[in-house]
């Protein structure tokens, strides 16, 4: 330890989590495609009901769904290649498979060589700029090491791995019917239910949108609104086998399948919280709801086709939106409407039928406002966040030595107790991964913004144990080692034990030059500054001092003229040059009037 550092002790908390993962899909024509194939492989991982999909159109992503994407601040982002058997469905044709003379096999001599591919992954350079894109706005597990910035993970495939196992391969998952997006609904209402209740079976490639009555459509709308009086359509029970007698009302969704030993946890005091109903049809509406309701707990999708979309809005959707704006505002809370493909404009009118439909009033209350808020104008930085976490361990408190450096860094001076799960179903699950949260008292380090890997690591080691990286409530780290671990070891020495260190502004400062090849100097105004820092015992001494009552005095010392006579027509100051002065004790005196002499000396 240097001798500049000071030996204390801190109290951080803990939580074990699963993944939070951004999948990245193709929001062109088939976009609620992609998307029901993106959840499908989401809802058979372990925690994958909390994994956001998010679409690009030509590598773009729009700029509203990467302030999103920041705020879930994911730990990977990835792509999931489409195969070519999805490819040769959604785009007959496309695949070119050249016989022995060099032309173009066709018929069944095609067929029997596009099967022996139909399940290998295309990679797409669009899927790729748009994984960039993401990447670059959030802060996943990254390093520099070696020179060139890699990530931790980056695709997703489809067979199980540690970070996204099989959640049905648990013995405690639930593994008789649930609710979920029939395979053959396709559009909007199938992306809209498999948000809602995730996917648990294959998606077909010519998914139409399905044709519901009025009375459905109302019944589907009010179950997506969380309607309690709404159960779910019978046409979403999905069935692993022969089963009769189910009530949808008591059937799980897909989506809680994947949560088997995962509880959600809210962050933050619950006011001044913002719930979003977004409308609109468009693959970013989809996404932007999703992201919403996964980082802040409130959020809502309806097509077109379920809310106005023949010009008015039945009064029984209108009572239950009503409803969710009264619950939420009986905490200082509010509902409102947004969406990425509608103008304000558009978004006022439908606000009014939303607002017509209610005929339902309460005598003497009026009902809660149902704001507007065109989506670039989001309030992205509101407090209360939610998440999953393991059950029962989501909130560990642990006593740690640290040291801490001149600059403010604080350094674990000796590492975390290893992260070890209690459960002994996800205990025998081979290889899993998960994730620890730690957050520190009193935490003033700048979050997210992502961080070389290393830089969080107490001693920077030249190699890293395991991945580490700043997130929304601190730094988070993988459970298992990365080193080599002898077959037969015990499980707990399979785990990280990792000594953290926060930053202080100063050393984040220079972490974020380093990774330019740069070199960050204080300014001559910043060494004085120090220096006065030092002198007076802290910064909260030197902000008391120079941003408190003496302040009309010292900005008595800024003046326009080099001549004292000029700067100083009193004579209670000297001008040293024609924009700085120096007062004198009488000066100073008049321009903190109502001040003692003896408080001004003091």
């Amino acid at each position: 330890m240097a001798s500049t550092e000071i030996l204390s002790y801190t109290s951080v908390s803990t939580t074990l989590r699963p993944p939070r993962v951004v999948i990245i899909v193709d929001g062109g024509q088939h976009w609620s495609y992609w998307v029901r194939r993106a959840l499908y492989r989401a809802d058979r991982a372990w925690g994958g009901a909390g994994f956001a999909v998010v679409p690009h159109r030509g590598g773009q992503v729009d700029p509203v769904l990467l302030r999103a994407c920041e705020a879930y601040d994911p730990d990977f982002v990835v792509t999931y290649s489409p195969t070519v058997d999805d490819l040769e469905n959604l785009r007959p044709g496309w695949f070119t498979i050249a016989g022995d003379d060099g032309e173009p096999l066709s018929g069944d001599e095609r067929e029997r060589m596009l099967s022996m591919v139909v399940d290998e992954a295309v990679p797409s350079a669009a899927d790729h700029a748009a994984r960039e894109q993401i990447a670059a706005v959030c802060s996943p597990y990254a390093s520099r090491r070696g020179g060139a910035w890699h990530e931790s993970i980056e695709y997703l495939g489809d067979e199980p791995t540690g970070h996204f196992p099989n959640v049905v391969d648990m013995s405690e998952t639930w593994h008789a019917s649930v609710l979920a997006c029939p395979a053959h609904w396709g559009g909007v209402l199938g992306a809209a239910v498999a948000n809602h209740a995730g996917v648990a079976a294959p998606p077909e490639h010519n998914a139409k949108e399905p044709v519901l009555d009025d009375d459905l459509r109302e019944q589907l709308a009010g179950w997506l609104l969380d309607d309690p009086s709404c159960s779910a359509p019978d046409e979403l029970m999905w069935h692993p086998g022969v089963a009769v007698g189910m009530d949808t009302k008591m059937t799980p969704t897909a989506h809680a399948r994947s949560k088997t030993h995962l509880v959600d946890v809210h962050t933050g005091f619950d006011i001044h919280r913002t719930g979003l109903l977004v409308v609109g049809d468009s693959a970013e509406d989809f996404a932007l709801a999703r992201l919403w309701q996964l980082t802040f707990g409130t959020g809502f999708w309806l097509p077109s086709s379920l809310l106005d979309g023949e010009g008015t809005v039945r009064w029984r959707l209108g009572h239950r939106i009503a409803r969710i704006a009264r619950d939420l505002a009986r905490n200082s809370n509010r509902l409102a409407i947004t969406s990425i493909s509608r103008s304000e404009k558009e978004l006022e009118v439908t606000r009014d039928r939303v607002v017509a439909a209610n005929q339902i009033k309460i005598p003497g209350q009026q009902d809660p406002k149902l704001d507007v808020i065109f989506s670039p104008k989001l309030p992205w930085r509101q407090q209360p966040t939610v998440s999953l976490a393991v059950e029962d361990q989501w909130d560990s408190q642990v006593t740690v030595p640290i040291s801490v450096a001149e600059d403010g860094t604080r350094r674990m001076a000796a590492p975390l107790p290893a992260p070890v799960l209690v459960s002994a179903d996800l205990v025998a699950q081979e290889d899993l991964q998960w994730h620890v949260d730690v957050h520190w008292e009193d935490s003033r380090a700048v979050r997210r913004r992502g961080l070389d890997s290393i830089e969080l690591f107490g001693s920077r080691p030249a190699f890293m144990s395991t991945w580490a990286r700043s997130s929304r409530h601190g730094m988070t780290y993988q459970s298992r080692r990365n080193d080599f671990v002898t077959r037969g070891t015990r499980p707990e020495n399979t785990l990280a034990r990792v000594a953290l260190r926060e930053l202080s502004l100063v050393a984040w400062i220079r972490a974020k030059a380093a990774e330019r090849d740069l070199v960050a100097r204080p300014s001559e105004a910043g060494l004085r500054t120090g220096l006065l820092v030092g002198m007076l015992g802290g910064r909260e001494q030197y902000v008391d001092v120079f941003g408190g009552v003496l302040l009309s005095a010292l900005r008595g010392m800024l003046v326009t003229s080099s001549t004292s006579k000029v700067a100083y027509p009193d004579g209670d100051g000297v001008s040293l040059s024609s924009t700085e002065g120096v007062l004198t004790f009488a000066g100073m005196c008049t321009r903190v009037a109502g001040l003692d002499e003896a408080v001004v000396a003091s």
